[in-house]
């Protein structure tokens, strides 16, 4: 977790989201291939979702990742120094 308040809080909400826009992406995507009127516009708004969540999907893995490899460098400098 990141140490000040308002970055924790900036990040949990990150997470939040994420999880919202991939739960109703799943939802779109799950829409649009069980239709079979208005295909078309159905796939395009399935693609429209997906591309429009993705910068949330990746900046919350991107930052999760940063996360876990200070963690991991920090813990490695302090048992080093045991």
């Amino acid at each position: 977790m990141p140490v000040s308040k308002a970055a924790r809080i900036l990040y949990l909400s990150l997470l939040i989201v994420t999880v919202l826009c991939i739960a109703f992406c799943i939802f779109v995507t799950v829409w649009a291939n069980a239709g079979e009127e208005g295909w078309i516009t159905k796939s395009a708004a399935m693609v429209f979702v997906w591309i429009a969540s993705s910068p949330l999907i990746l900046g919350s893995v991107i930052w999760t990742v940063a996360l876990f490899s200070i963690r991991n460098s920090e813990s490695r400098k302090l048992n080093y120094r045991k």
